[in-house]
């Protein structure tokens, strides 16, 4: 299911599962609480079946794509290692590379919040569109590697090893690449409002948009317990203000830079 049957998928389906058989979901996905914690999906899934075994597949993998058999390369989520070995048994093909990981916050927080940047670097796309016909791409490289350093000081934050980070940048990277939060971060980067961007996507399934605004509600609440400082996520914040409050698009770029002395 997509993120948005998750309610449904908890409510109807795991009542009724076989607890000895392991669950693998491909649904990413997080919640934000109170306390500015991330709560993956998998987790979410234990509150309501503590005795089940719940993994997640996370990394970059278009649908489409692998129905092609491209090449690719995912990480398999779940506490307990041996059944994920027996999971990417199952699953490995010649096209289809698995890793395994029981750092179920790092693999899916990741991949999770990787949506809301998606949306961030996919602003420079509608504004290169917006100067004229020519897509440029420092400015999409600009964004994308300060959408890596801000998703991986939250991991830290959230209590998930950083290192996972590869599966969450290299899902941003196919995200920018096509789909619908590049369709909705285009729009925005042309200068056409929030609330008339959605009325042209009527219909569309935005996941990026639900992300974003979890995430950017966590990173404002860790922000107002002291736990974390606004000046360190200013792309999110950005994106944040012009879903929320419909503020035009203006690229914080002076806020990305930083002086690094050895």
């Amino acid at each position: 299911v997509s993120s948005f049957g998750v309610s449904w998928f908890m409510d109807e389906i795991i009542p009724v599962l076989p607890q000895d058989i392991p669950v693998l979901s491909i649904t990413k996905g997080m919640m934000n609480q109170p306390d500015g914690s991330l709560t993956p999906y998998p987790f979410l899934y234990e509150q309501k079946n503590p005795d089940g075994t719940f993994c997640a597949v996370g990394g970059p993998c278009t649908s489409y794509e692998l129905a092609d058999k491209d090449q690719t390369h995912v990480c398999f989520c779940g506490r307990y290692i041996e059944i994920l070995k027996k999971l990417r048994q199952c699953f490995s093909t010649e096209y289809y590379h698995i890793s395994v990981s029981t750092d179920i916050v790092g693999v899916e927080c990741a991949v999770a919040m990787k949506n809301a940047y998606a949306l961030g670097v996919s602003l420079a796309v509608g504004l290169s569109e917006r100067l004229g016909d020519v897509l440029h791409y420092n400015s999409q490289a600009a964004l994308f590697g300060q959408s890596v350093t801000e998703m991986r000081r939250l991991l830290r934050l959230c209590g998930g090893h950083d290192d996972n980070i590869i599966y969450g940048a290299g899902d941003l990277y196919v995200t920018i690449f096509g789909g619908r939060t590049r369709k909705i971060g285009s729009l925005l980067g042309r200068g056409i409002p929030y609330d008339e961007a959605m009325r042209e996507l009527a219909g569309v399934t935005l996941e990026s948009v639900v992300i974003s605004k979890r995430t950017a509600e966590a990173v404002r609440a860790l922000i107002l317990a002291g736990k974390a400082r606004k000046e360190d996520y200013p792309l999110l914040l950005h994106v944040d203000a012009i879903v929320n409050n419909n503020e035009e698009v203006n690229i914080p770029w002076d806020a990305f830079t930083s002086e690094t002395v050895l």
